[in-house]
């Protein structure tokens, strides 16, 4: 996969941001319990 700075540097973000939501459900969910 060939990708630009730029496109890799917004795909790390967005996997960041995906991982972060998830953790944060996962916390929630676990709060509740």
């Amino acid at each position: 996969m060939n990708m630009s700075p730029e496109n890799k540097a917004h795909f790390l973000a967005e996997k960041e941001a995906i991982h972060l939501i998830l953790t944060g459900i996962e916390d929630d969910i676990y709060s509740t319990v």
